[in-house]
């Protein structure tokens, strides 16, 4: 695997645990019955011809627009590779509407020839609508995409697209998340009118059928205390349920909760902090409180057990602040920074951060030299990095709800924005229509093994 170190440009460090999808997809394929609802006009499916492009050394950026060309990317094939590498992409920016709607996709890419097998676009101005881009995930040999309105379910190359859910009077839909076998999907409803209370909050699908398994109402979920709108979700490892995260659209934290499959609700409870849920969706590693500052860190890290409510570990003590990072994607480890300074003012947020790794099993931690290394050490020839053109944050701290950002690290002379590498070997080079910032908006969704 080829190491770029050099200081000419950035690269953002995303990650395919095990080759299954991050998303929770990876799981064996499904039937393709009809859903319960019948489809209806929706995102676009463009199947690519299978010809590679020979690797250039820049790749141009036009502004896509709703007038201009949508970006189309030089691929390239990856030596003795198989399988399918499944992202999202920025096509460019549709404005031919009153605002200016992101227009995005689902790539399906070769990775044996570096052809585009599908191309899907999810969102822009569809069907003279505003469609708005809320998720997208990897469920077996399916994808899902949605947008405020709809949630709809394709098959890998593009073909026969089926809604699943649809809020076409309340554009409200705000996150979705697939178990990890592949086979159920969690809806977040992020409505906040008082007229919500007795609406879906989550809904939890069968995607094979389209079946609805259960239903938590926002009524349901405020009565036993939980604080916010649905806004994320991290499913059990086992399928049995969702743990749902509150948004608050302010600096305080939104509430906890636990979604059974079989209707059942546990409201965890309210959080003071911030926090990263465990890919297992058993535990947070979190800050008991927060320090302000617009920051996400706090005077000690900690995590939790979240049905006992009991705090495993904590890490607290030197004079600065402390804030979650990272999970491994075996759940093993867990990152987190400190920023020495005086918590009494705002001052240990410009200093420069320590990224401290520590083992949960001997409690053993060190310090991290850069994310790099230890990326490579969790997921070899399944880490994805693009370059971008903005460095790191000088303030790299969980968002303020939460949201943890991507790492970046140094890439080689040569490269050039946009660039997409797997395994340290470049697969793609994408037109640089997308964020200027940390991932140049290409989100991974994960490697499958086959052709569409």
């Amino acid at each position: 695997m080829r190491l770029r170190t050099s200081i000419t440009g950035l690269a953002c460090a995303f990650a395919l645990a095990g080759g299954a999808a991050c998303s929770g997809g990876g799981g064996t394929p499904t039937p393709e019955p009809s859903p319960s609802s019948s489809p209806s006009p929706g995102p676009t499916a463009t199947p690519s011809p299978a010809t590679a492009t020979p690797a250039p050394s820049a790749v141009s950026s036009p502004g896509a627009s709703a007038t201009s060309p949508l970006a189309r990317p030089a691929t390239y094939p990856l030596p003795g590779a198989n399988g399918l590498l499944v992202y999202t992409a920025p096509l460019g920016r549709d404005t031919s509407s009153d605002r200016d709607v992101p227009h995005r996709a689902v790539i399906v890419q070769d990775l044996a020839t570096g052809a585009i097998q599908a191309t899907v676009e999810y969102s822009g101005i569809i069907d003279g609508t505003e469609a708005f881009p809320v998720g997208a995930a990897l469920a077996g040999r399916h994808l899902i995409v949605a947008t405020p309105s709809r949630v709809t379910r394709y098959a890998l190359d593009g073909s026969a697209p089926a809604v699943l859910l649809s809020h076409p009077d309340e554009l409200s839909i705000a996150g979705i998340a697939v178990s990890a076998d592949g086979a159920l999907l969690a809806v977040a409803d992020g409505c906040r009118s008082p007229a919500c209370e007795d609406q879906p909050a989550v809904t939890i699908l069968d995607i094979a059928t389209g079946n609805t398994l259960a239903v938590h109402t926002y009524a349901t979920l405020r009565t036993a205390g939980f604080r916010g709108y649905a806004w994320r979700l991290h499913w059990r490892e086992d399928g049995s349920g969702v743990v749902v995260v509150g948004g608050t659209g302010s600096e305080a934290p939104g509430g906890r909760a636990l979604g059974g499959v079989d209707g059942s609700l546990n409201v965890y409870p309210q959080p003071l902090g911030y926090g990263n849920i465990s890919p297992d969706g058993r535990f947070v590693f979190e800050t008991p409180q927060g320090l302000g500052c617009m920051h996400i860190g706090g005077p000690s890290v900690r995590l939790v057990d979240l049905d006992s409510g009991d705090t495993l570990i904590t890490r607290e003590g030197r004079p600065g602040a402390y804030a979650p990072w990272e999970w491994s994607p075996d759940g093993a480890s867990v990152i987190y920074l400190f920023l020495p300074g005086d918590t009494s003012s705002c001052a240990w947020a410009e200093a420069d951060p320590e990224f401290i790794l520590l083992d949960l099993a001997t409690l053993t931690e060190r310090t991290l030299p850069g994310l790099s290394e230890v990326h490579r050490s969790w997921y070899g020839d399944n880490l994805v990095e693009v370059i971008c053109e903005r460095p790191a944050p000088d303030e790299p701290v969980l968002g303020r709800r939460g949201r943890v950002q991507p790492v970046c690290i140094a890439a080689a002379q040569g490269d050039a924005r946009g660039d997409v590498f797997l395994g340290g070997h470049r697969i793609a080079s994408w037109p640089a229509v997308g964020s200027a910032g940390l991932s140049m908006g290409i989100e991974v969704l994960g490697r499958l093994p086959g052709n569409p």
